[in-house]
């Protein structure tokens, strides 16, 4: 923590808390609001596939959020697009409260994301403005468990508010916390990006988006993460319907079933903390790609064979979750290394690809008429398969 400018902030652990607030928000706004998708499906009188276009619609605007914010925040500073961000959310998760239909709801979540992507983006970055590269990896670690208390207490929440007061009531506590969060980001938070008057101009931008193109390690760490996301997401975005439908759970008991597999993602948070200062990076992420391929072929053996019941999927989607838990830190550090300068566009396109592999996957699920373990285990299968071919060809042992 030895490179922190003490104007930034006057206590490294408050800024710690704010960052984890900030990349805690528009995930949130995901697992409050899971439990409430198949009752949202049948208030606004619309089928599966339309619902799943709420997940699919957020994650290309969480997309499009990270792409830009990272560009804009390097010519502008972190601080007023974080601000200008939580502003947007905030608005659009209002307006979702009184929406009718599907289609304004579609809208809006992409709305939302595009606001909300700009702050979990931007407070990883600030931790690679302000930190060295050790302390990258442990504060990275500590906001990739916190992220962790959204899909932990989210979803038990949302559930709570579904049964309580319906599923409008998800949107007015999202809308509440980013009211929250935004008044303590205007009043806390610094600038941290001290050489934002180095403006890129829009041909320099384009041409670091071609040198990124062809960087090897930012290629090789962007495709890893972003499979890893594609099946983290393929369990979220099928989670609601296979738990609340196939497994007949009602919301508060699937958001308790679906926290408890999320202790799976927080110990790979933690055992890369622990580990991440003393094993290769490089070497910890293939260790948990084997793991994850294994898991997620199991799982899938037993869904094709008709023999998997609920407590056997929640087992193996908790320790393929500690796998991508592992994965996720790991490869946030590991891809900002070679580089010196322009972090908010290195980390804005990682992220970005990153989110547009969890549409596509949300795009996939949606076209199914409705979701069953196979389905589920094929997508993360796949995925993981994917995944751990990519770091056998562009991650060699050396």
């Amino acid at each position: 923590m030895n490179k922190i400018e003490k104007h930034v902030v006057s206590n490294p652990r408050l800024l710690v808390f704010l960052l984890t607030l900030l990349v805690i928000l528009p995930m949130l706004a995901t697992d409050v609001y899971l439990p409430a998708l198949p009752f949202l499906q049948e208030s606004l009188s619309t089928n599966q596939a339309n619902v799943m276009l709420t997940l699919t619609a957020y994650m290309i605007g969480y997309s499009s959020s990270l792409m830009i914010s990272g560009v804009i925040s390097d010519r502008y500073g972190r601080r007023p697009i974080i601000l200008a961000g939580i502003a947007i959310f905030a608005a659009a998760s209002v307006a979702s409260i009184f929406i009718e239909s599907i289609g304004g709801l579609v809208l809006l979540r992409f709305i939302q994301a595009f606001g909300g992507g700009s702050a979990t983006l931007l407070a990883r970055v600030v931790v690679r403005d302000l930190f060295d590269c050790n302390d990258q990896v442990r504060i990275l670690s500590y906001l990739s468990a916190g992220l962790a208390l959204s899909p932990t207490a989210g979803p038990i929440l949302g559930g709570m508010l579904v049964e309580s007061v319906g599923w409008r009531g998800t949107f007015v506590f999202i809308a509440a916390f980013s009211l929250i969060l935004f008044t303590l980001a205007f009043l806390l938070l610094r600038e941290s990006h001290t050489h934002c008057k180095n403006k890129l101009s829009l041909l320099d931008t384009l041409i670091e988006l071609r040198l990124l193109g062809t960087h090897r390690e930012f290629i090789a760490y962007t495709l890893i993460i972003s499979l890893a996301w594609s099946i983290y997401f393929s369990f979220i975005a099928s989670s609601s319907f296979l738990l609340q439908q196939y497994f007949d759970l009602g919301p508060v008991a699937y958001g308790f079933s679906f926290s408890a597999v999320i202790i799976g993602y927080i110990a790979g948070t933690v055992f890369t903390r622990k580990r991440g200062a003393h094993t290769s990076l490089d070497s910890l992420i293939r260790r948990a790609s084997i793991l994850v391929l294994l898991a997620s072929s199991l799982m899938l053996l037993f869904s094709a064979l008709e023999v998997i019941n609920l407590f056997f999927l929640l087992l193996l989607v908790a320790v393929i979750l500690f796998g991508v838990g592992a994965i996720f830190p790991a490869t946030q550090v590991a891809v900002m290394r070679p580089f010196k300068s322009n972090f908010g566009l290195v980390a804005g396109s990682f992220y970005a690809f990153e989110m547009f592999f969890g549409a596509i996957t949300g795009g996939i699920l949606g076209l199914f008429k409705s979701i069953s373990p196979l389905i589920a285990s094929c997508m993360m299968a796949i995925a993981a398969l994917l995944m751990y071919v990519t770091i056998r060809i562009m991650l060699p042992h050396k």
